[in-house]
Order: C-alpha cells, then sequence, then structure tokens
C-alpha cells in the first residue's frame, strides 16, 4: 500500500481496538490520527479519549511517518471532522479516511488505491466509497458513478474537498430551482429525502451533509462519486456517526464482502449511467413503502389532524426561543421533520395502497 491514511478517533477504545486492526494490516506509509477532546460536561470522557490515543500509538508496529492532532478541548463533530481532513488534504494530494466506528476490508483499501490513481487525474471523480448502496441489481463493473460521496469509508483527492461549506450556503437559492430533480431524476422519494435534509441543516449542516451538498454542486461539470455495487468493503461497528450515540445498539451497515480487485471491471466512461440509478431509486423507494406498510388509514387521519396543532404549538415555541440559539435550532428543526413526515406519511401510504391493488 503507498498512500495516506486519516484515522479519526474519539471516546470508543474498544472500538478502535477492533477497526485499527484493519489499517495495522493494511500498513499505510503515512499515518494521519485525529482526536478531538474530552467535552468537559462527560465525566470519565478524557479517560476514554487518552485511552482511545494511547492504543493507536501503542500498536504502529510497522514503519510509517506517523503524522498526530490531537485536540486538548473538545470542538465538536461538525467542526472536528472537516478539521481533520482539511489538515490531512494540506499534507496530502490524496488518501483515505476512516472514522473509527468504521470496520473496513483488505479489499477496500486495494479498491481505494487503484481508483485514486486511476482517476487522480480527472476532476470528474470526487469521491470514492468502501459501502455499497444496494444488493439487488445487475451490473456488469464492479463499481458505479453516483451522486452522493458516501462517507462511511472513503477516499478523495485535495480538489475534492473544495467548495465545501458547513452552513451550505447556497441551499436556501438553489432550493426554488430544479437542483434536487436534476440530481436525482425526478425521483420524488429522493426529493423529499434531501429537501429535508437540507431544509433542517441550512446555515450549520451536519459536516456530511455539507460535503454532499458541494458535491451536488458539482454535478452540472459532470462530476460524481464511486461506489462498489452489490458488495459492501467496510461495515459500521458502532454506533451512527462520530461523537454520537444512537438508540440502537446494532452493527450498521452491510456485512463485508470479498472483492477481487486484481480482476476489477471498470466502466468505460466517468458517467452516471441514469438507467441504473433508476434502477437502485426504485429499490430503495421499495424499502421506504415497506417502511410505512403498518400505517392504517386510521391512523394516517389522525397524523393529519394532530399536525396542525403540533404545528402551531411548535411554531409559538420557536418564537420564544429567538434568543436562545439552541433551543431556536432544536424547535425549527422539529417543526421541519413535523412537515417531511406528514408529506412522506401519506405519500408512502398511497403508494403502499396502490402497489397492493
Amino acid at each position: 500500500m503507498n498512500v495516506a491514511v486519516l484515522y479519526c478517533i474519539f471516546n470508543r477504545p474498544d472500538v478502535v481496538k477492533k477497526t485499527f486492526e484493519a489499517i495495522k494490516q493494511a500498513k499505510p506509509p503515512r499515518l494521519y490520527v485525529f482526536s478531538d477532546g474530552p467535552r468537559a460536561n462527560v465525566a470519565g470522557e478524557d479517560s476514554l479519549v487518552n485511552m482511545s490515543r494511547e492504543h493507536v500509538l501503542n500498536s504502529i508496529d510497522w514503519e510509517c511517518e506517523l503524522h498526530t492532532l490531537f485536540q486538548e478541548k473538545n470542538i465538536g463533530c461538525d467542526t472536528a471532522i472537516p478539521t481533520a481532513v482539511e489538515w490531512f488534504f494540506q499534507n496530502e494530494e490524496m488518501g483515505i479516511v476512516l472514522e473509527d466506528d468504521i470496520l473496513a476490508s483488505q479489499d477496500f483499501f486495494n479498491f481505494c488505491e487503484i481508483l485514486l490513481n486511476k482517476y487522480k487525474d480527472d476532476p470528474r471523480v470526487i469521491n470514492i466509497g468502501g459501502i455499497c448502496i444496494t444488493k439487488d441489481v445487475d451490473y456488469k463493473y464492479s463499481y458505479a458513478f453516483v451522486p452522493r460521496p458516501y462517507t462511511w469509508g472513503w477516499a478523495a483527492w485535495r480538489r475534492s474537498w473544495e467548495g465545501f461549506d458547513i452552513k451550505i450556503s447556497d441551499w436556501k437559492k438553489l432550493r426554488k430551482t430544479n437542483f434536487l430533480s436534476q440530481i436525482f431524476l425526478n425521483d420524488i422519494d429522493k426529493i423529499i429525502e434531501w429537501s429535508e435534509i437540507f431544509d433542517i441543516y441550512y446555515g450549520n449542516s451536519a459536516w456530511d451533509y455539507a460535503y454532499s451538498f458541494s458535491s451536488f454542486k458539482k454535478i452540472k461539470d459532470g462530476c460524481c462519486s464511486i461506489l462498489p455495487l452489490n458488495k459492501s468493503l467496510i461495515t459500521n461497528i458502532g454506533f451512527y456517526g462520530y461523537h454520537f450515540n444512537d438508540s440502537n445498539n446494532s452493527a450498521l451497515g452491510w456485512e463485508i464482502d470479498s472483492l477481487d480487485t486484481s480482476k476489477m471491471t471498470h466502466p468505460p466512461d466517468v458517467k452516471m449511467d441514469n438507467e441504473l440509478l433508476k434502477k437502485v431509486y426504485k429499490i430503495q423507494g421499495r424499502r421506504l413503502i415497506d417502511k410505512y406498510s403498518g400505517l392504517t388509514l386510521g391512523k394516517l387521519i389522525r397524523l393529519n389532524l394532530v399536525f396542525p396543532l403540533k404545528y402551531i404549538l411548535m411554531s409559538a415555541k420557536l418564537l420564544f426561543s429567538i434568543f436562545n440559539k439552541e433551543a431556536f435550532k432544536r424547535r425549527r428543526t422539529r417543526i421541519v421533520r413535523l412537515k417531511y413526515n406528514l408529506i412522506k406519511s401519506n405519500r408512502y401510504y398511497f403508494l403502499k395502497n396502490k402497489s397492493q391493488k
């Protein structure tokens, strides 16, 4: 292996012990380790953070150029990861990025290295992801070009981070256009999903959504990202994301598959296959319909009656919290989610019944 790796850790030494083993096996020649600092209001977190750092530093048993950026104080997820990535690309032209909860296969490292080198001089390729978005579609190539840069185990170039804006400042302007319709081929499910995401996070986005937004803006110039199809080269063994605890403690993502990277088949052109993407969106849409299969007409009617009352109540609370930034953001988020959950509930209920006829 001849490319650098950025490894982002925090407060989960048990997870680090598992995921760092894959990096040890890959033996990157240059290793960048970033760690956010402990939160002042979380008892015992300083010990966990130090344990995570010490495990990594004490486990490096191969010759490599080590770089570390350890924060003394906590700067938060949506500052931490951009800080780490910017630091990484200030020093490297290209490389692989892994968070502490991502368990990667050796095929993942090989996959990324091959494609980083293959497309290093092609600015149309933005990102290389390790997770697949479906295992239910036939495709003759080892990977596909897609609109979104998935970041559960990813690789990129310095150019990929250009235009990153944590505030997704252009969304207010682009929302009034057919921006998302063009990206997602008029697929209403995707348009609803990403409208909700950007409405919620406008002004202070989650870092991965901000990265997606900056990549979406480049699609008009023929840009796209790479994902393996029908095979996942990583899995998430922690909780959702970095710094966060999700109520679901189960492993996230697909199980890891093997991929013979010496026999990869490459698409002939750097462009998205719209027919393939339509098939993928259709599969994902069916999964959403299944998600709402337990929604009865009675529940739907009650939801449509309760929603306006909740909306009025939350709007009043929003007005009274105008001078409390955190409360205002939290209540604004709930209002947006209320709106979109109502839209989705109605849509998928009627789609479910239509499909059963």
